[in-house]
């Protein structure tokens, strides 16, 4: 590890003490201060720093309701300890440029992209198998069919309004039958294209 990298490791660590310290004596002066120069520091090279922090929520645009400091001291001691770690395990790259100078950066990525997909028949399969005691033999074949007339719909604007009346009659039938049919619902209405 380069010197440089120590005195930064060092850095983030004398900035986490300072945020123990104000969480643990709850001060909302010190944690607010502490807030603005961390976020000041690190904004260009933590990315998302702001993110979680009830200092930049949108709420505060509108409401005057009192920021939550020693939480936003606890998030930002999170972030930081997060990112010591990143750069004490090599999750950053050194990238030698033709002047052999070094230079640091972080590159993880965190974000994750699921994509499920869910099919007309296995929705109805799952319908079928519930019990009798939680959808009769006729409300199943109800709701295949209104799931069907769903599908069948081609614009995004009457596959919503067919959809908000299978969403009110799955609501009136309970838990188990919302958790089975509401993910073909969703799907069936937010990817149809417009």
């Amino acid at each position: 590890m380069t010197h440089a990298m120590e005195e930064k490791i060092q850095l983030l660590d004398e900035y986490i003490e300072k945020l123990d310290e104000a969480i643990s004596k709850k001060s909302d002066e010190l944690a607010k201060q502490l807030r603005h120069e961390i976020v000041a520091v690190y904004e260009n090279e933590i990315d998302g720093i702001r993110s979680g922090l009830d200092a930049y929520s949108p709420h505060h645009v509108y409401m005057t309701t009192p920021v939550d400091n020693i939480g936003d001291a606890t998030i930002l001691r999170a972030k930081l300890y997060n990112y010591k770690l990143n750069l004490a395990s090599g999750l950053h790259k050194l990238l030698r440029n033709n002047d052999n100078s070094v230079n640091v950066t972080q590159n993880v990525q965190q974000a994750m992209k699921n994509s499920i997909s869910i099919s007309l028949d296995q929705t109805v399969s799952d319908i079928n198998s519930l019990p009798q005691e939680s959808l009769s033999a006729e409300d199943k074949d109800t709701l295949c069919g209104k799931l069907a007339s769903l599908s069948a719909e081609k614009s995004k604007e009457s596959k919503w309004e067919k959809a908000q009346g299978v969403l009110k009659w799955i609501a009136e039938k309970g838990f188990e039958v919302g958790k089975i049919a509401l993910p073909y619902v969703l799907q069936s209405v937010f990817n149809t294209p417009a």
